[in-house]
């Protein structure tokens, strides 16, 4: 049977895993959107050198966008890794223990 507090703790781990595979499908779509317009800009090359600053750009904004996603990845991890902590250091205390 589960607790409350168990119950608690399991619904924000929920929400936690809720919010980074938003995260991780919000990424993915930009990467297939990027990936698209990237095809569609090497369409319109009319030279090499063309094709060759193309795929330059592509590749510096890709570098870019996965540096962030990253920094943002590690940060929501951090938060999800001291909830999860946190909720379970709460399972084990006794009613009036500091957290």
């Amino acid at each position: 049977m589960m607790t409350p507090k168990r119950n608690a703790v399991a619904t924000v781990n929920a929400l936690i895993i809720a919010d980074l595979n938003a995260k991780l499908q919000s990424y993915a779509e930009q990467h297939l959107a990027a990936a698209l317009e990237f095809a569609h800009k090497l369409s319109l090359a009319k030279d090499f050198q063309d094709l060759a600053r193309i795929q330059a750009e592509f590749f510096h904004n890709q570098m870019q966008s996965l540096g962030e996603q990253t920094n943002d990845l590690a940060e929501a991890y951090t938060k999800s890794g001291a909830s999860a902590i946190k909720g379970s250091f709460g399972l084990f205390s006794k009613p009036g223990d500091a957290i």
